[in-house]
């Protein structure tokens, strides 16, 4: 049975007090355990949607269930955003067990954990770091630790690399990627870039700005495990390709 919580929307639409509506009817399904891009372009409401999934907006209409299959005590969903909105005066350490600290766990507890999810995205030795002592990239794999120390079965990411440079986003999605095999946990990624969504996804999700809604949905043609090979196999060559085309369209 997979780890992961399941998002059913049905027919949802989100609408601003200005009158903008950048979600309108718009129905999916994400199954359990599922990693699930959202791409468009500026303003078609990816991270509207994302708010919506992780309860932060509640639609204006529709209906919109997560993890309706377990109970809500046993739903934990973790929200990663374009900045790494660290604690400039906590150390590493210290910034990833906060959610834990919220939650009551125990100091024992909250630093094993701390510390095994800093293991696993290449941070142990820092966690006596402050934030300012870390690169951009770093200080983004400590807020993904921080997403993943409460082992949410929700990962929700709003465009988290995207003021990244080239070297270090692609060696962060390798990451997210292995992390999410490992989890089994539901992942919904927001981005506006095709080949990001072509590598991480298995099912890109693509939104439009002109109707509101989702205009294409492609099952990713992909092996399960990628790596950085994976971005010159003509499969992956073909699916960019075709998202590009459909992107273009969404544009025009």
């Amino acid at each position: 049975m997979s780890f992961g919580l399941s998002i059913h929307a049905e027919k949802i639409s989100q609408q601003f007090a200005t009158g903008l509506m950048p979600i309108r009817d718009l129905s999916f399904i994400c199954a359990p355990g599922e990693f699930i891009a959202l791409l468009g372009p500026s303003g078609c409401g990816k991270s509207t949607l994302l708010r919506m999934i992780a309860g932060l907006r509640k639609p204006s209409s529709g209906t919109l269930a997560v993890g309706q299959e377990q109970g809500a005590s046993e739903k934990r969903v973790s929200y990663v955003f374009q900045e790494a909105y660290l604690l400039p005066w906590r150390k590493v350490l210290e910034n990833v067990t906060l959610p834990l600290e919220l939650l009551g766990a125990s100091r024992v507890e909250r630093e094993f954990k701390a510390r095994t999810v800093l293991e696993r995205v290449g941070l142990i030795d820092f966690e006596s770091y402050y934030p300012s002592e870390l690169s951009g990239g770093m200080k983004m794999r400590v807020s993904l630790a921080r997403s993943l120390v409460t082992e949410p079965q929700l990962l929700l990411l709003d465009e988290p690399f995207a003021a990244l440079d080239e070297v270090t986003r692609l060696k962060l999605d390798q990451e997210l990627r292995d992390l999410w095999l490992e989890a089994k946990m539901t992942v919904v990624f927001v981005t506006h870039s095709i080949s990001e969504a072509a590598f991480l996804a298995d099912r890109i999700v693509m939104l439009s700005k002109k109707t509101s809604g989702i205009a294409q949905e492609l099952t990713n043609p992909l092996p399960r495990e990628r790596s950085f090979a994976t971005r010159a196999d003509s499969r992956f060559t073909e699916l960019t390709q075709q998202l590009f085309s459909q992107f273009q369209e969404l544009e025009a």
